[in-house]
């Protein structure tokens, strides 16, 4: 342990981190430790740490040092407006996958008006998230649609072919308190499924070729690779979902994708030759493509 730091402001003078990287790893810190608020990173910045405080800052500041992901070492990640627990065994939820939640609730809204016969007390519409991960997606959708009178009609399921990343998921949902309306299935893609149809189906598969750069750099590097890639060309898991949803959607049920900025036509190109209709997508936040929908005719 180095002997330059025994306070706050010891270690923000003197670490190699970038700044807004140590600080959440002391607001991490700080609430492990103490329970502090965030406001004592400046209030309370000449205050002798324990020692217990100085080892875990060292070995944190260590391992960014090394490039693991802040939300791995702080185990959290907020993500449309949740706080989620996210681990090495899961991705770190990204902003641009909010727009997939935003487009998945106008979905679910749009569904519910176009079919009214649908919405009563005795036929629950249900919301499929496949490759759930950490349940960003499902659990965004859920906690949003709370708000909405017709929130009780709702059946939210979401798959993982991963049982590591489903025990986070369901961590999650209990500390969102959301266990009591989200099904969490251990399944490669639709195996393992009760036979339900969906209303709506949302994924966000694999889509990073094996040979894509990317993921020998940055973040990537630490995130689970089966997650991010499906070993091939990065439309696999596009083609099976496709080719299996149709007969697992309602009539007017509709398919969201994300899916890499560049690879918005191939998507269109395998909803169209599934029969999908009224293929369009959506850009996010940076202008770039990003999420597919589709609507089974």
């Amino acid at each position: 342990m180095s002997s330059t730091y025994t306070t706050i402001r010891s270690i923000l003078q003197t670490t190699p981190l970038d700044r807004v990287d140590a600080k959440v790893l002391l607001y991490y810190l700080m609430d492990l430790h103490y329970q502090w608020p965030r406001s004592y990173l400046i209030s309370h910045d000449l205050d002798v740490l324990s020692d217990a405080f100085l080892i875990d800052w060292v070995s944190l500041e260590t391992k960014r040092q090394e490039g693991v992901p802040i939300a791995y070492l702080t185990h959290s990640r907020p993500f449309h407006q949740i706080d989620l627990i996210v681990s090495p065994d899961v991705l770190i939820p990204r902003p641009e996958t909010e727009l997939l939640v935003e487009l998945g609730i106008t979905s679910i809204r749009d569904f519910l008006n176009a079919h009214p016969e649908r919405f009563n007390s005795s036929n629950r519409l249900n919301i499929l998230d496949l490759g759930c991960g950490s349940g960003a997606i499902i659990l965004a959708l859920a906690k949003e649609l709370q708000k909405f009178p017709f929130f009780d009609h709702l059946n939210f399921i979401a798959s993982d072919v991963s049982p590591s990343a489903l025990k986070i998921a369901q961590q999650n949902a209990t500390k969102l308190c959301l266990s009591d309306y989200v099904q969490f299935f251990e399944s490669n893609w639709f195996d393992q499924l009760p036979p339900e149809e969906f209303a709506i189906i949302l994924s966000n598969p694999p889509y990073l070729s094996s040979n894509d750069p990317h993921l020998q750099i940055g973040d990537l590097r630490f995130e689970p690779l089966g997650a991010l890639s499906d070993f091939a060309d990065g439309l696999t898991a596009y083609r099976l979902i496709c080719s299996q949803a149709r007969n697992r959607l309602l009539s007017g049920g509709s398919i969201l994708f994300e899916h890499g900025f560049d690879q918005a036509t191939a998507v269109q190109t395998i909803l169209h030759n599934e029969s999908f209709v009224k293929i369009l997508t959506e850009k996010d936040y940076s202008g770039l493509d990003r999420v597919t929908f589709a609507q089974k005719g």
